[in-house]
């Protein structure tokens, strides 16, 4: 019972914090920044995205990253970001096209699902492929170029797909990934030595791109659109209170234990790089505008700062 009590937890907290994190925010949008629902609605899709890279860091400092806590917050993470780029290429596609059809929606997910389903394996495909050749040759930078390939070739395939480029960037993290099972999981196997290798290749390329991507979010970013009167400071605040308080809800549901149940609340509270993705998308689609952006960033960096310190209390706590 203890070893499926977890496994059931996952499947209960995922899609409550899916729905708390997108419904709530939009809610709050709505009424108090009276925004239009469409922009409302993007506000909140926006702010279902979870950074589990910062959580992740901080549990490793506890040595939690394979507790049952840790892989419930690992799998509700990316399930998070999936149904955020979901939710987000419906939203993009109304804004293309003007009208939310029922069959074009229809179509959309049909064409997401089928991208989400038969992509890992086609890079495992490729994975294969390319290791082969790789030991056939023994280019120098090869690891590099392959990661660099498939991102880019994933990136073009989900906007063929009609879904946001970044939706193919997640398709390549799930065929490299360790954790990702698939029914043809059986017939290719993940050759950890080599995926090993690519990941290990991959992180100068983070290191380069990642302040780039800040600095570029960073010139986007027009602070004389926010509203520094108490009033809006205390806006602020209410939003952030609100987006921190959705994704800590979320967690009451995870196990039995309450110091379990908060741990994984506080670690799908930080947005993160992801949120600021998110947010980038929309404002270069003219879904949100400067004003809108600006505050949409700001909850973005607040829920980064507060939930690692929620994080490392409720992390201690436990330890106590």
């Amino acid at each position: 019972y203890r070893l499926a009590n977890p496994v059931k937890s996952k499947g209960i907290v995922m899609p409550n914090n899916a729905t708390l994190t997108a419904l709530v925010p939009e809610w709050a949008s709505l009424y108090w920044l009276s925004l239009p629902p469409f922009t409302a609605l993007f506000f909140g899709c926006a702010l279902t995205a979870t950074s589990i890279g910062i959580s992740m860091r901080v549990l490793a400092l506890n040595n939690q990253t394979q507790s049952a806590a840790g892989q419930i917050i690992l799998g509700a993470a990316v399930i998070d970001d999936i149904v955020g780029v979901i939710l987000l290429s419906v939203l993009f596609n109304f804004a293309s096209s003007g009208e939310l059809a029922v069959s074009s929606t229809l179509v959309l997910f049909i064409m997401i699902a089928c991208f989400i389903i038969f992509s890992p394996p086609l890079v495992r495909v490729i994975i294969y492929l390319t290791r082969w050749f790789h030991l056939k040759t023994r280019i120098p930078g090869y690891e590099v170029f392959v990661v660099t390939a498939m991102i880019c070739l994933f990136a073009w395939l989900a906007h063929w797909f009609g879904t946001p480029a970044i939706l193919g960037g997640f398709a390549v993290g799930m065929g490299l990934s360790r954790q990702f099972t698939s029914p043809f999981n059986q017939y290719l196997k993940n050759p950890f030595s080599y995926t090993h290798k690519l990941e290990q290749s991959a992180k100068p390329l983070v290191q380069l791109f990642s302040p780039i991507f800040f600095v570029y979010v960073g010139i986007s970013l027009d602070l004389s659109q926010l509203d520094m009167s108490f009033m809006g400071l205390l806006l602020l605040a209410w939003l952030t209170f609100i987006a921190v308080a959705s994704k800590f809800m979320a967690g009451l549901l995870a196990s039995s234990n309450w110091h379990e149940k908060m741990i994984v609340g506080s670690a799908m509270v930080p947005r993160g790089e992801v949120g600021l993705v998110f947010a980038e998308m929309g404002r270069q689609l003219d879904v949100i505008q400067a004003k809108e952006f600006a505050i949409l960033v700001m909850v973005i960096a607040l829920t980064t700062l507060i939930g690692p310190l929620l994080l490392k209390y409720t992390s201690s706590k436990q330890a106590e």
